[in-house]
Parts: structure tokens; sequence; C-alpha cells
């Protein structure tokens, strides 16, 4: 009996360690921070065919797009029509915060 409990408990303990890196796993690694009055767009350099993920106005939004202690320059920040870059961030790293404007 006693070893059952131990068993049972371990595996509690497995499963909510688990759900504990998932989480973390989950969570934004990017974040921008627009304080402006419109919604922006965040693309891909090459953005044909490419998602565009919205940057609602006076939000800050996260967004999962890099690898753990990793750094890209490949977007851009452009208004709602996806014509005009509003910024041009250069590199982006893991867990940083861009703020726009």
């Amino acid at each position: 009996m006693h070893k059952r409990i131990v068993a049972a408990f371990t595996g509690v303990l497995i499963c909510v360690g688990l759900a504990g890196c998932f989480e973390t796993f989950e969570r934004p690694d990017v974040y921008f921070e627009n304080n402006t009055d419109q919604e922006l767009l965040l693309v891909a350099r090459a953005a044909e065919g490419k998602t565009r993920e919205p940057l609602p106005p006076h939000t800050t939004t996260g967004v999962s797009m890099l690898q753990k202690d990793t750094c890209g320059s490949d977007w851009l920040i452009v208004d709602s029509t996806g014509t005009t870059v509003v910024k041009d961030p250069g590199e982006i790293c893991w867990h940083q915060t861009v703020t726009i404007p």
C-alpha cells in the first residue's frame, strides 16, 4: 500500500513538473508595445504568404517568434494596409520589448 501511494505521489509530481515546463514554453518571447493610435502589423521582410501579427493601439502584445536566447532581423512593423513601414526594429532578441514609435 505504501509503495502505491509513493508511486502515485511521484506521478503527480512529474505531471505538475511537465505542466510547468509546457507553460513556460508557451509564453511569448518578444513583446511589442504599440504606443500609437493605430493598429499596426508585424510582418516578415519577405511577407508574401506569411502570417501578419496584429499589434493593437496602446497595447503590449506578446508574440512567440524566436527560440530561447536567439536574435533575428527578419521583421518589419507596418501600417494596417501593409504598405507603409512604420518601424524597422532591426535586430530583435528573445525576451526583448520593442517600443513603437
